[in-house]
């Protein structure tokens, strides 16, 4: 006990953070029901009734797909007593073929009338395209919504807005495959990007709009439009697209192994050219004759327009070049950068939280040596100074949980709230709330 307090307090001299007095609570445990959600993939969302939505890779009633179930959208719910409950507003691939989508990655986004907009990676329309190495036709990934029951406990009602891998030319997809997030602007238009597909199958940035005929995707952009294998504005996005007040997109792109381009922070602007694409920042390649690569967050954005992401730089998935952090920036370049230490915590995942009344970031790591590597929630100040709001797994069998794939949303009264893959008392995940 003694030994583990003077490491606590020499990570407080030594480390620049400090441990905050956050109040942390389990508000659901996955693998509750039967038929629960299960592998919790993406960043929550959050109705006007303070309700959270979020997606699971696996999971749910549907035996079409091996180890049980193709994924869920779940809903939890306040309680009057002030307790929680879950609620699966569907369920992917009620038929074979999952022409609906299965295993879905990210979180879905919430429109002011509640309807529930998401993507999904696989499925759809059937295809070997994007997934030769599986034995079965996979499909490339749909666009997806849910609207809300018209009376209270009634189902929601399911919509295909659209299939990938559409349109096929020299076997490639032509409109895009394998789409990677979404978000909406204020008319109701849905933008995100696709892994691969497009002009140069390179991935695109696309656009779904709803008119008179029902739902059109349109390509804005596609990545790499000299066609490789050098592509300085980057290619292959791993997270969507965000939008600023003028309408303009930003986004990033990742980097792997034996690649010629490296990882970015890009703009997309629209003229009477379309859509041009401007670099903003490019993460230096890490020259090594082990594999390499960069994973970059997606880009959140305040109100004087300063843009934030996140970080993870590696040699190998066994050998860490550093822990990772956070960077800020303007359209005009790098203007700030943090990084983890290993103690503070590393590799930091999902989006960043801007808290801009109190001029604080908050986000999520997957990794804290010492504190059971379950990962911690932290906040960054202005001057770079980081408080560990909350460590994972403080219990010993992190029954608090452990491992998230998303970051945190903000409520109406200012308490944070997130999810997580694993611990908890069936080990399959909770969802958390935080009180900084």
């Amino acid at each position: 006990m003694k030994q583990k307090l003077l490491h606590l307090l020499l990570l407080l001299l030594y480390s620049g953070f400090a441990l905050g007095q956050a109040q942390y609570k389990v508000l659901y445990n996955f693998g509750t029901n039967p038929n629960d959600a299960l592998n919790i993939s993406g960043t929550l969302a959050t109705d006007r009734n303070g309700d959270l939505f979020g997606t699971s890779q696996v999971g749910g009633i549907v035996p079409n797909c091996i180890g049980g179930g193709c994924g869920t959208v779940f809903e939890v719910s306040p309680n009057p007593d002030g307790t929680w409950a879950e609620t699966i507003p569907y369920d992917f691939c009620p038929e074979s073929g999952c022409a609906d989508g299965m295993f879905p990655e990210t979180g879905v986004v919430v429109d002011s009338a509640g309807n529930l907009y998401g993507v999904t990676p696989y499925g759809g329309l059937l295809s070997t395209i994007c997934y030769e190495s599986l034995d079965f036709q996979a499909g490339c990934g749909v666009v997806f919504e849910l609207s809300p029951p018209r009376v209270p406990g009634g189902a929601w009602t399911y919509s295909l807005l659209y299939s990938f891998c559409s349109q096929v030319s020299n076997n490639v997809c032509q409109d895009g495959a394998v789409p990677m997030g979404l978000t909406i602007d204020k008319s109701g238009n849905l933008y995100g990007t696709t892994g691969a597909g497009g002009s140069t199958n390179y991935g695109t940035v696309f656009e779904l709009s709803s008119g008179a005929g029902g739902w059109t995707e349109a390509v804005l952009y596609n990545f790499c439009p000299g066609g490789g294998p050098d592509c300085p504005g980057g290619a292959g996005p791993g997270v969507g697209v965000t939008l600023d007040q003028s309408g303009n997109l930003y986004g990033t792109t990742n980097t792997y192994s034996e690649q010629l381009y490296g990882a970015t922070v890009y703009k997309l602007s629209h003229g009477n050219a379309g859509w041009t694409e401007n670099v903003i920042y490019t993460f230096p390649k890490v020259q090594s004759q082990q594999r390499t690569y960069t994973i970059i967050g997606p880009v959140t954005i305040d109100s004087e327009h300063d843009l934030y992401t996140t970080f993870i730089l590696n040699y190998s998935p066994n050998f860490y070049i550093g822990n990772g952090g956070l960077a800020e920036m303007t359209d005009r370049g790098l203007t700030r950068v943090f990084t983890f230490d290993g103690s503070n915590g590393k590799d930091p995942i999902g989006p960043l939280l801007v808290n801009e009344k109190r001029r604080l970031l908050y986000g999520v790591t997957s990794g804290v040596p010492g504190f059971g590597e379950g990962g911690n929630v932290y906040e960054i100040n202005t001057l770079d100074q980081e408080t560990v709001l909350y460590d994972f797994c403080e219990p010993g069998n992190c029954e608090d949980g452990y491992y998230s794939t998303g970051g945190v949303i903000e409520g109406t009264s200012g308490n944070l709230y997130g999810d997580t893959s694993l611990g908890g008392s069936f080990n399959n995940g909770v969802v958390f709330e935080l009180i900084p």
